[in-house]
């Protein structure tokens, strides 16, 4: 299962999920950060890195890892704006992954 979900901006897309694996008890997933569209106004994406990729199960447990496996979860936030971004895509991750899990117990993952 490779799903896409896409986190936009001001009509631009800024995140994408990809569903990974996704079964009634959890779900795997990467995102990625868009780092540049196309110049012709379709914003199609042109550029984009690994952001994160986790694991959230039906209790709520998760695992999260920052960046690519050679940056040993190092993450750069330049300025307020990248904090404000990286918590919108966190909530948004939990939101989107978490609605997906057929067996998610909201009261357990409290």
């Amino acid at each position: 299962m490779n799903q896409e979900i896409v986190l936009m901006e001001e009509g631009y897309p800024i995140f994408i999920i990809e569903i990974k694996t996704l079964e009634s008890h959890m779900v795997d997933f990467e995102v990625c950060e868009v780092l540049a569209w196309s110049a012709d106004g379709k914003n199609v994406v042109r550029d984009k890195e690994l952001y994160l990729k986790g694991c959230i199960k039906w209790d709520g447990c998760s695992h999260v890892w920052f960046g690519s496996e050679d940056r040993d979860g190092y993450i750069h936030l330049c300025g307020k704006d990248s904090w404000l971004k990286h918590n919108e895509i966190m909530t948004f991750v939990w939101d989107t992954c978490t609605k997906l899990i057929t067996n998610f117990d909201a009261d357990e993952a409290n």
